[in-house]
């Protein structure tokens, strides 16, 4: 009901304020290939990319060239004397605009939005045609120049045309919205800042005074209901600050003008707890009371600091609970859509996370805002990323590649900036000190990241030594001790070495291992298997998460670690990835890749990070076939006790550590049995097969939870 009622206040602020014109461009597009004749182009809608199952095949030899876009659209003759912009979401990774064939410009990096005006391109009453060229092949002037992810080609987000007086509040700005909320100073007792807004006014306004009012509103609602046919109640809009300046626009045509704002008692953003949000409105007014523009964004007031390596959400202890997650998902790559994007947010907070890593580049700002609502607190970061491939380099040592990373830098954060979910900005991830040294340039970019933004800190996750770590205000530790190397309970050797050495970092820790819920064995003794291998068994990463869980108490407020990201959430595309039990497909995720299913390990975490939510899971369900007579049975609750019944008959009540309760030297018949775990009215069950039958391969169904 709540993201409801945010979209119908929307409405209510949009028909209260002047507002620019905003169509979508998502619709009836074509697509073709360099080598498609005419009609041999396919008709598409917007999220659109052309890597589909050519993704999963075995090494990197997915598509990865040009595609081509082509929309006719009408401007209407009713656009005389306006403003006319064209927005792309994102384009993978570089691309071309023309307006009926003539150029209007270009944009490198495929994960933020960009903005060209085309007004002076358009035949207006007459049809239109927009051409966009987009190429996906590896670059080393643009980022990411490796990658463990797959990079997806076309226009993989929206577009949409925004119309617009002479004089408005700049969508060219980094392809933001022109509008920046700067909170200077946020407790319980008061807020206050300011509100700037980047302004651009047609060559005719050069050198005059106009008037520009902003004002803040807060929304509140009281004796709600939803029925079967309506949202029914009263809506109250509470101005809660008003404030406004005079600015002169100036002969380059562009100007800023910022605001003082003051909020007494406001309601903070409180994370999960209370993701209370205000809306910001502002106008552009004229002399003659004119108003040329306006516009409505959300956003919310915290806090978010580091202190004593303990993270303080407003003030208070906010032990971080986040996940790993990479943008795509099976059959769309990275073509999601808003309703994929509440499905996988939902499975997020069903395992009880307040915070998720965007990996390798910044995500839709559609998810940004579902964050925001939810209050999940989000690390997002630029795509310079270093991998263990020998010849990929994450860093390159040109002018034109540390421009681009810029850029992509200021585009993030100039887009993000509103949302209170974003609290930190990353920088790196995984980058090897190798060759070029990129140190210079990472301080570089910190120190802008900086500048434009000092209410939040830098992030970088790291799994290597050296100075690299000690750029960014804070460093999350990757860590594979048990997958790629050694044995996860090795993790205590290494946080001692930490602890010991290089203890005035302010550190996180994140880790990952591979798992398949195809690959059962029917052993009970347990072995490590090879990460570069074809058998992934989804048994050793459930140890691997017990383990780590156990020894870094990852999340808890006893942890030394300010916060833990626990890689992966989703199974995710890796064309170069050729082991486990598919190819093109990394499975280190807890959530299978299609999010048809879920591995064992998700509901370790759902225990231990979940207890609004109460449940028992018998775990192992998949490994059907057991090998041994006598067996250890598991089960996962955020309850205090759990009961196993085999073959209707009670083994015992257990109480949990971290969530985990076992019961040892369990006999089972030779043939079939019928597990159950039960604690209150909740229950799980499998039927398990015995030794009688010894040698018979497990037939796991993985769409089973």
């Amino acid at each position: 009901m709540k993201h409801y009622l945010f979209g119908i206040l929307a409405i209510i602020f949009s028909l209260q304020l002047h507002a620019r014109e905003v169509y979508s461009l998502n619709n009836d597009w074509k697509f073709f290939f360099n080598e498609t004749a005419p009609e041999g182009m396919i008709p598409v809608t917007l999220p659109h990319t052309w890597n589909g199952q050519d993704v999963l095949g075995r090494g990197r030899n997915y598509y990865r060239g040009t595609g081509n876009y082509l929309k006719v659209f009408t401007a209407p003759a009713e656009w005389k004397g306006k403003r006319v912009f064209l927005k792309f979401d994102a384009a993978a990774t570089e691309s071309t605009l023309h307006i009926n064939n003539r150029y209007v410009g270009g944009h490198k990096g495929g994960n933020s939005a960009f903005v060209f005006e085309i007004s002076q391109f358009l035949n207006l009453g007459q049809n239109n045609t927009i051409a966009v060229t987009v190429n996906n092949a590896p670059s080393l002037d643009i980022l990411p120049t490796s990658t463990f992810s797959n990079i997806y080609g076309g226009l993989h987000r929206g577009a949409e045309i925004i119309v617009t007086d002479p004089i408005a509040i700049s969508p060219l700005d980094y392809g933001s919205s022109g509008v920046y909320v700067m909170p200077t100073n946020v407790s319980p007792e008061r807020a206050e800042g300011k509100v700037t807004v980047k302004i651009d006014a047609a060559k005719e306004f050069a050198g005059q005074t106009i008037h520009t009012r902003l004002t803040l509103f807060t929304t509140a609602y009281d004796t709600l209901r939803l029925d079967s046919v309506t949202l029914q109640g009263v809506l109250k809009i509470d101005t809660v600050a008003t404030s406004s300046a005079r600015l002169r626009i100036d002969n380059s045509n562009t100007t800023t003008a910022s605001v003082p704002f003051e909020v007494e008692n406001p309601t903070l953003w409180n994370g999960v707890k209370n993701p209370f949000l205000y809306h910001v409105g502002v106008k552009l007014v004229g002399n003659d009371g004119t108003v040329y523009d306006s516009l409505v964004v959300k956003t919310g007031f915290r806090t978010f600091d580091i202190v004593d390596n303990r993270a303080l959400l407003n003030g208070e202890p906010y032990p971080v609970r986040g996940v790993v997650m990479y943008r795509d998902r099976a059959l769309v790559g990275s073509a999601v859509r808003p309703f994929q994007l509440e499905q996988d947010l939902d499975i997020i907070a069903e395992m009880g996370a307040n915070a998720v890593r965007i990996a390798e580049g910044p995500y839709n700002e559609e998810f940004y805002a579902m964050c925001d609502q939810r209050g999940l607190l989000v690390w997002t970061e630029i795509p310079m990323i270093g991998t263990p491939n020998i010849n990929d380099r994450g860093f390159i040592d040109s002018d034109n590649f540390k421009e681009n990373g810029r850029r992509q830098l200021k585009e993030m954060i100039y887009q993000l900036y509103n949302h209170p979910s974003v609290v930190m900005w990353g920088l790196f991830s995984e980058l090897a000190v190798r060759g070029n040294d990129p140190t210079p340039y990472i301080a570089e970019l910190n120190a802008l990241a900086k500048q434009m933004d000092p209410s939040r800190k830098t992030v970088a996750a790291s799994n290597s030594d050296g100075n690299i770590n000690f750029i960014t205000d804070l460093i999350v530790w990757n860590q594979a001790l048990g997958w790629k190397e050694g044995y996860p309970a090795d993790v205590l050797v290494w946080m001692d070495q930490l602890k010991s050495n290089w203890n005035t970092l302010r550190s996180g820790i994140s880790y990952a291992a591979g798992g398949s819920t195809y690959h059962q064995d029917t052993a009970e003794q347990l072995n490590r298997p090879s990460p570069q291998g074809s058998w992934h068994p989804e048994r050793w990463q459930t140890h691997f998460h017990e383990e780590y869980l156990k020894n870094t108490r990852a999340g808890s407020d006893s942890s030394m670690f300010w916060g833990a990201f626990v890689g992966n959430i989703f199974d995710y595309g890796a064309n170069g990835y050729t082991v486990g039990d598919r190819c093109g497909v990394n499975d280190t995720g807890l959530v299978a890749y299609d999010r048809s299913y879920r591995a064992d390990a998700y509901y370790l975490y759902k225990a231990n990070w979940n207890r609004e939510e109460p449940f028992v899971y018998l775990t192992e369900k998949r490994r059907n076939v057991r090998g041994e007579k006598v067996q250890t049975i598991k089960a996962y609750s955020n309850q205090p006790t759990v009961e196993l019944f085999v073959n209707g008959a009670s083994m015992g009540v257990r109480q949990g550590e971290t969530g985990i309760f076992k019961w040892e030297g369990i006999a089972l018949n030779m043939d079939s049995n019928v597990v159950e775990v039960r604690s209150g009215g909740l229950s799980d069950r499998a039927v398990i097969r015995g030794d009688k039958i010894l040698g018979v391969a497990a037939s796991p169904d993985p769409r089973k939870k």
